[in-house]
């Protein structure tokens, strides 16, 4: 496990700015893998940026996730970032690329022919409910969201 003390030894980090660079020779390091976040190899193992920030700014190790609170994955200011479980860090999220209705969260029930919203909490999907219009359930997903997933809630 890599410790703060290691990484200060090879690496700076900015806080302010998110850039990462080698102490030797003060180049900006890391590469983008295709998931869209930014890989640095540290003691020849490829760790998150974020997560190295993390380790660098407080000393431990994040608990479980680090998510981007702007969802940008290469946005690795410190303030940027926050400690998160995954349920959290998946809302938020973008809306998927297939999404038709224009919110999060919704999608058009064929079998109802209504505009269903629905969310998850601890990984079980919830319905919030059918609506005749989509803007109407995405205003009950942003509602719902609120409630449930505070600070997290993106719509």
């Amino acid at each position: 496990m890599l410790t703060q003390s290691e990484l200060k030894k090879v690496i700076h980090y900015c806080p302010e700015t998110g850039v990462f660079t080698r102490l030797k020779h003060g180049e900006k390091i890391g590469y983008v893998n295709d998931k869209g976040y930014l890989l640095i190899s540290v003691k020849n193992k490829k760790h998150r940026a974020h997560r190295l920030a993390w380790l660098y700014v407080t000393g431990q190790e994040p608990k479980d996730q680090i998510d981007h609170i702007n969802m940008d994955r290469l946005d690795n200011r410190f303030v940027n970032l926050r400690e998160c479980s995954n349920q959290e860090n998946n809302c938020n999220g973008k809306k998927k690329s297939n999404n038709t209705s224009g919110f999060k969260g919704v999608h058009f029930n064929n079998q109802c022919k209504k505009w269903q919203a629905r969310s998850r909490i601890n990984g079980k999907r919830i319905h919030i409910g059918l609506y005749e219009t989509a803007e109407q359930a995405g205003n009950a997903y942003a509602e719902f969201v609120k409630i449930h997933h505070g600070a997290f809630a993106n719509h």
